[in-house]
């Protein structure tokens, strides 16, 4: 069990460090999130991404990045994707048709958008959490408890790449380092904690000065 740091807090009112998080109370305090909490909570994130995403697309439309060639194919005609241009049949016209690049699209970059302001807007808001977060009763918080800058979720974000990078073992991190921290909570210098019954709680490092 952890130190108890609201009741450290409460013995020393003279501290700038309170310890407290907001939402926590006499029969709810926080606990480190664990893996399967925060698996939980990504799935259900997914889920309202991709409704979102759905509906922008639908709204927004426009071309995709790919490849495609005009050459026409025996009952194709017009414009063939590039998965079709992989089938064996297709192969012998590879060098006569003219292959097209399409560049990113509206829809492409909102593809990249879209999750990148979900989460470093939601983490960094009074929400302190994403749609998943919430109904898991998760929040993103700093070493010492409180509400993290919009920067340090933007940071938080972008090195969730390297824990894709690791082979998601960066994300997996988090079901066995001490404060339940996966490889961009590391790198950001952040916590996930959870609203729980006051047997397991939390001891925050107090900022410095």
């Amino acid at each position: 069990m952890a130190i108890n740091a609201f009741d450290q807090a409460s013995a020393n009112p003279t501290s700038p460090w309170q310890g407290r998080v907001p939402g926590a109370g006499p029969d709810r305090v926080w606990g480190y999130a664990g893996f399967w909490w925060r698996a939980l909570a990504h799935v259900i994130d997914g889920f309202v991404l991709f409704a979102a995403q759905l509906a922008i697309g639908r709204v927004v439309g426009g071309p995709r990045f790919g490849i495609s060639n005009d050459t026409s194919m025996p009952d194709q005609g017009g414009i063939q994707n590039a998965a079709y241009m992989m089938r064996p049949e297709a192969l012998q016209t590879w060098p006569h048709g003219h292959w097209h690049v399409t560049g990113p699209g509206v829809a492409d970059l909102l593809t990249f958008l879209v999750p990148l302001l979900y989460f470093t807007l939601m983490e960094s808001s009074r929400w302190q959490a994403t749609v998943g977060k919430r109904v898991c009763h998760l929040r993103v918080t700093g070493l010492d408890g409180q509400r993290i800058t919009y920067w340090r979720a933007l940071g938080r974000y972008a090195g969730k790449i390297v824990s894709y990078l690791t082979f998601c073992i960066g994300f997996m991190m988090a079901g066995w380092t001490t404060r339940k921290q996966a490889l961009h909570d590391l790198m950001a210098e952040t916590l996930v904690v959870r609203l729980r019954r006051p047997n397991d709680l939390v001891q925050f490092r107090p900022p410095p000065g």
